[in-house]
């Protein structure tokens, strides 16, 4: 293109460009006069701006696959830019009987061979419409061509969906088990089929059909030898949410189906795994009579109650029997509870079972039972000597607490270790599970001026155990006061006699006194057992204390004294 005109300006406007093309524009200087000629030149290069394009000339489809479609594009002529690709509006339904197209886009570079593959957002057996619009350097096209009716090669069809909930009807014997479609059924489904491989009470599998019209080995295969058929059933055309009944079942128990759909591409590669479960009932009381303490292996176990459901549990707890609370708890679903290591030997515990399901929970069992003896047995608390003669001692003692008695304590032993008297204490009626320790008192005859250390320790009959010792404090025992006998006789009869006379002459002399004599009438009673147990200077001794206290005797208190001390040189 040239302009002929020369002109004298310094701009020029150019008119009826294209848009989107590179021009070159080269201005030459001329000069003025009768003979013109060129002294110089410049080159300019410019490029307009791009507008929308036009849509594609011509769009075809040249392949269909299963996860592809392939589409001939012919460029626009009407480009007003350089077109760098096409952008593709997929339109799709995975099954016919969607209301509305699903709509994803995809962008593929200008390709020289005018092919372009679509991979992304293609399925299998799904049925697709396909906008193209061109885009250059800076605009999309705002018109299209538009490809219908595509339809994709059928696959094997895709997992079925679940459905929530899982079961209608759902009762101890059956459940009615719901599943969806699948979302990619990468065809036209044909039929489902749901086997219930094993479980409580089946002895074959089973197989369930369903179809949308007659089942038939066509489109099924032949059917497993190991199983049974149970029905078949029609399904409507285009049913969305399907239902199997499942009978003759076990209450309270899980079962699995595994369900695959068909199409016309055949089985589904990824079964389903569902689960199915029936209705537990709440369960009875665990039986107290099948209750068995395993004393090797510390184990409490029990018969389970009848067939409640296979989510049956026990809620097991370790009490105290004697003194109350909880040892420990826990949950298991197996009939046994492993007792903790630590606990007290020869003592009372309850293990309480509670039986529970998801229907309810059991009446408790309580199972009563008792540790063995092991070990030594408690020793005695508290020990001490609480009276102390030449010849005999009195000793308190308290029992061992319940929790450490280690087993039945029946008596107890004493023993001196710095000889050889060993004495017993036999318990009358012992409490063994007596939570409040019992006292004790024992009296032990000893020998004067013998030294002692003694060792106290429970013995027991029934478990052939000896206690723990307990050593009193070593003493030594002293001498008892000598004592003659024929002299304390002598001198007891010789102050009778001597004080009938006296009583007489009183009587006679005081008669109007006579009561208050009778009350010293006791001195003699005194007289005899202080003349047995003391020595005979005491007995004296303790006479004239007691005639001098008298008031009856104060007149004649001289003569008498000196009759006494004449009868006692007498008896010397």
């Amino acid at each position: 293109m040239s302009i002929p005109n020369s002109t004298n300006e310094t701009s020029l406007t150019l008119i009826g460009l294209k848009p989107g093309t590179n021009y070159m524009f080269t201005v030459i200087q001329q000069t003025n006069g009768p003979y013109a000629s060129n002294s110089s030149e410049a080159t300019l290069n410019i490029r307009t701006r791009s507008t929308e394009p036009g849509p594609p000339a011509a769009v075809e489809v040249i392949d269909i696959g299963r996860r592809n479609i392939s589409i001939n594009v012919t460029d626009t002529d009407m480009p007003n830019g350089d077109i760098i690709g096409y952008r593709f509006h997929i339109m799709y339904k995975l099954y016919p009987d969607e209301m509305e197209y699903r709509v994803n886009t995809d962008f593929l570079h200008k390709m020289i061979s005018n092919i372009y593959v679509l991979e992304r957002h293609i399925y299998p057996g799904a049925q697709y419409k396909i906008a193209v619009f061109t885009v250059n350097d800076a605009f999309n096209s705002s018109s299209n061509v538009t490809l219908q009716d595509i339809t994709t090669l059928p696959d094997t069809p895709g997992q079925v969906d679940m459905h929530t909930p899982s079961f209608i009807e759902q009762t101890t014997r059956k459940a009615v088990k719901l599943w969806r479609r699948p979302s990619h059924p990468n065809g036209n489904m044909k039929a489902y089929r749901a086997v219930l491989e094993s479980g409580p009470n089946i002895t074959n599998c089973r197989i369930y059909y369903l179809c949308f019209d007659v089942c038939n080995n066509t489109i099924l295969g032949p059917p497993k030898d190991t199983c049974t058929i149970s029905n078949d059933t029609t399904l409507m055309e285009n049913q969305k949410i399907m239902s199997l009944l499942v009978d003759n079942l076990r209450r309270g128990t899980t079962y699995t189906l595994s369900v695959v759909g068909y199409n016309e591409a055949g089985e589904g590669k990824k079964p389903r795994t569902i689960s199915l479960r029936t209705m537990s009932r709440k369960p009875d009381p665990v039986n107290l009579q099948t209750f068995h303490f395993d004393t090797s292996r510390r184990v409490v176990t029990w018969n389970s109650p009848p067939f409640p459901g296979d989510d049956l549990e026990y809620r097991v707890s370790l009490e105290d029997a004697l003194k109350g609370g909880v040892v420990s708890r826990s949950t298991t679903s197996v009939s046994s509870f492993n007792l903790p290591s630590r606990l007290y030997n020869y003592y009372n515990y309850t293990v309480v079972v509670v039986a529970h399901t998801s229907a309810g929970t059991a009446t408790p069992s309580q199972y009563p039972f008792t540790t063995l003896h092991a070990g030594k047995l408690g020793a005695p608390q508290g020990t001490k000597i609480i009276e102390y003669t030449c010849e005999r001692i009195k000793i308190t003692w308290f029992e061992m607490d319940v929790r450490l008695r280690n087993g039945p304590i029946t008596g107890y032993k004493f023993k001196n270790k710095d000889g050889n008297e060993v004495w017993t204490y036999t318990i009358s009626r012992p409490e063994f599970w007596a939570t409040q320790s019992k006292q004790f008192n024992h009296y032990l005859d000893i020998k004067p001026l013998t030294l002692y250390s003694i060792e106290i320790y429970a013995i027991s009959d029934l478990s052939n155990q000896e206690g723990n010792n307990f050593t009193i404090r070593e003493f030594r025992s002293s001498e008892c006061p000598n004592d003659n006998n024929l002299d304390i006789v002598g001198i007891v009869f010789a102050y009778l006699v001597l004080l009938g006379i006296c009583f007489a002459v009183i009587i006679f002399v005081y008669r109007k006194i006579v009561r208050e004599m009778c009350v010293h009438i006791f001195v003699i009673v005194s007289v005899k057992k202080a003349v047995a147990k003391y020595h005979k200077e005491l007995v004296l001794k303790w006479l004239f204390s007691r005639i001098m206290k008298s008031t009856f005797a104060q007149t004649f208190l001289y003569d008498l004294q000196s009759t006494i001390f004449s009868l006692w040189t007498f008896c010397q």
